[in-house]
């Protein structure tokens, strides 16, 4: 009797484990877009990389010298944070700003930033 409880206590274990994994891999907590552009109002998209929430990814274009990143929650779609940057040439350093880009499931979604 004692064997069979251990072995349930195991498999317990084992199972609770593997639904966790399961759950990990299945998705992202977040969808993330970064938005690169190639001058300082934000309104000259030239690239863009966004990794979703299924674990897909999707990029065109090239890096700019700003910045655009966006912070999605994948339940709700709705923005966590937005904040831009400038490339001052040996790092990328915050900067206050306002655009409009592409950035979740086709539509355009306006975010103050800064």
């Amino acid at each position: 009797m004692r064997c069979n409880v251990r072995k349930i206590k195991i498999l317990v274990i084992v199972a609770i484990l593997s639904l966790m994994t399961v759950g990990a891999a299945s998705g992202n907590f977040f969808e993330t877009h970064t938005q690169y552009f190639s001058d300082a109002q934000f309104d000259n998209m030239v690239g863009e990389s966004i990794a979703f929430c299924d674990n897909s990814q999707s990029s065109w274009g090239s890096t700019g010298n700003y910045m655009g990143y966006v912070l999605l929650n994948c339940d709700t779609g709705n923005v966590v944070s937005a904040n831009c940057y400038h490339w001052t040439g040996s790092s990328w350093e915050s900067t206050s700003c306002f655009f409009e880009g592409t950035m979740y499931n086709g539509g355009r979604l306006r975010v103050p930033i800064g």
